[in-house]
């Protein structure tokens, strides 16, 4: 059977534009006005759905706009504001930028939560060997926290290069910065604590950017996140 296309028929081939200066067809004028009117229904569902979206943002997270308050110490960290290498003049415009860097942050946490009340805090020790930030807002998130799955069989991994392991209420992403080929012990050195997280109806903490050794105990770290947990009112 012969199954070549044929040559398209006069009927099939495409219309061409009107010429300056003569009359659009039918098909012109009835696909243009098609056109105008598809544009005005979309552009007032976007007016309707997407003013709708915004305001129902606060809704969607439970979100709640009271001030939150970040404590003063965690878990015998101290707000950098009051850490002693913090305090010379070198230290001080190093922890202006610090705080710039959180208020901002706090104002984008709180944007992207529905207006939600939010604090940007950062902790370390006396020396800052060992420091972290702590995200703290009234609103929900997640939970657990989203990984990309990884197959480390297929990989030839002794484990996935990022995972989620829970302590509790808490879940604390992990990331394996040395590759550990499958069979191999993996050096504990080499994982190191991205994040954890504790949040339920309207309230989440999150402390992130761990440094020092603390980035490789998620135990602790989760117990830090359940300290400013229960600081909170």
């Amino acid at each position: 059977m012969d199954v070549s296309p044929s040559a398209p028929s006069q009927d099939d081939s495409p219309s061409a534009p009107p010429q300056p200066g003569s009359p659009p067809s039918r098909s012109f004028v009835f696909g243009l006005v098609g056109a105008l009117v598809g544009a005005a229904v979309v552009g007032l569902a976007w007016t309707v759905l997407g003013s709708g979206a915004e305001s129902s943002s606060e809704g969607l997270f439970d979100a709640d706009g009271a001030d939150i308050t970040a404590p003063a110490e965690v878990g015998g960290y101290a707000r950098i504001a009051d850490v002693a290498v913090f305090q010379g003049q070198d230290g001080q415009e190093n922890l202006e930028g610090a705080q710039t860097r959180n208020q901002r942050n706090a104002k984008r946490l709180s944007e992207a939560y529905g207006g939600a009340g939010a604090v940007v805090e950062s902790y370390s020790d006396d020396e800052y060997d060992e420091a972290f930030s702590v995200k703290l807002f009234r609103a929900t998130s997640p939970f657990p926290p989203f990984v990309a799955y990884e197959d480390a069989e297929e990989l030839g991994l002794a484990r996935p290069q990022s995972d989620v392991e829970v302590h509790g209420d808490v879940a604390c992403v992990r990331h394996t910065v040395q590759v550990t080929p499958a069979g191999e012990e993996i050096d504990p050195a080499s994982v190191i604590t991205g994040s954890c997280l504790r949040t339920r109806s309207g309230l989440t903490v999150e402390i992130t950017n761990v440094t020092g050794d603390l980035s490789h105990d998620p135990e602790k770290v989760a117990s830090l996140v359940d300290e400013v947990w229960s600081s909170v009112s």
